[in-house]
């Protein structure tokens, strides 16, 4: 037609382009928050636990365990939960442990009237009798991963033919380690951000395709 120009775009293939683009970056910032995610509890983990492990004096390998991380969609939005075990710990996973004259030593610490012995399965552990226990007011835990210590006094038929409730003695960590993971949540999300904007940087600069 004449005085006339006409030209037209190809929206169905620029979408398409722009949808498979879209599609990318959605998987480029899911692995950028996947890593920033694992950077920020394995800064959590390392820093949390080296403090109370200093704090208490205890290793910090009685602690490692006890952290469990999980993605959780709560009204459809997504979270991650930090699960922290705060139970006493198990004397006998603290360290070397000596018999003394006194009781059980572990590193500087004794526990009175405590023993090192082989009683329920093949691992040993500090135990106490019950009734010692009473006046040397030790922690204790229950016997076995997991199990519930509503009832800790568990006979024990020692060689003489005697028998006796034991517990297993450990190291109360509640108090201080609620006060110094309650220091590092108020931390989290600055924390978090920093370390997000750091791994976006270096999938633009390094990764940018």
């Amino acid at each position: 037609m004449a005085n006339e120009y006409s030209m037209e775009l190809q929206l169905s293939a620029v979408s398409a382009d722009l949808q498979r683009d879209m599609q990318a970056l959605e998987d480029r910032v899911g692995k950028v928050v996947n890593r920033a995610v694992k950077k920020l509890t394995q800064w959590l983990r390392t820093h949390s636990v080296r403090e109370i492990s200093q704090e208490i004096g205890i290793t910090q390998n009685a602690l490692k365990k006890r952290f469990i991380i999980e993605r959780v969609t709560v009204n459809g939005q997504e979270r991650v939960r930090i699960w922290v075990g705060l139970m006493n710990v198990a004397v006998h996973d603290l360290g070397k442990v000596t018999q003394a004259k006194a009781g059980a030593k572990v590193g500087g610490a004794v526990y009175e009237g405590a023993f090192l012995k082989k009683i329920y399965g093949s691992q040993e552990k500090v135990y106490v009798r019950t009734a010692r226990n009473r006046s040397a007011g030790h922690a204790t835990v229950a016997d076995r991963p997991g199990r519930v210590n509503k009832n800790p006094d568990r006979p024990f038929l020692d060689k003489s033919g005697g028998r006796f409730p034991v517990q297993v003695v450990g190291e109360e960590i509640e108090d201080v380690s609620r006060k110094i993971l309650e220091r590092y949540e108020l931390r989290l999300n600055a924390r978090f951000q920093t370390i997000l904007k750091q791994e976006l940087n270096y999938a633009l600069r390094f990764n940018p395709n």
